[in-house]
């Protein structure tokens, strides 16, 4: 019997995943880490040792970094600038990002 499945994906879409689990949702172990980072970002997470985890990578050329991901931030980094890219139409956001992402290099 196939397990019920659920899929997400980061905002921009350049990563998704599709869970798989027979657990139903009212049973859910659903925890809240309380590192500063998952706390900021509101991060509930979930897993089921029975079920499966598919990770997706689209066919993206280019990325962007979360500076709070990195392990050691380098010294001296400016405050961060707030921005909303809430008018740009579809083409104005591949465009911007193909002039301002950094180039996706392929693992070895």
């Amino acid at each position: 019997m196939s397990q019920p499945s659920y899929e997400g994906r980061c905002h921009c879409g350049a990563i998704g995943f599709t869970y798989r689990t027979a657990m139903p949702g009212e049973r859910w172990n659903i925890r809240t880490c309380q590192c500063t980072f998952c706390r900021l970002h509101d991060a509930l997470s979930t897993s089921d040792p029975q079920g499966g985890l598919e990770l997706i990578a689209g066919d993206r050329a280019f990325g962007i970094i979360n500076v709070h991901a990195l392990r050691e931030p380098p010294p001296g980094r400016p405050p961060a600038v707030a921005m909303s890219y809430d008018g740009e139409s579809a083409s104005e956001r591949q465009q911007r990002r193909m002039q301002r992402w950094t180039p996706v290099a392929q693992a070895a």
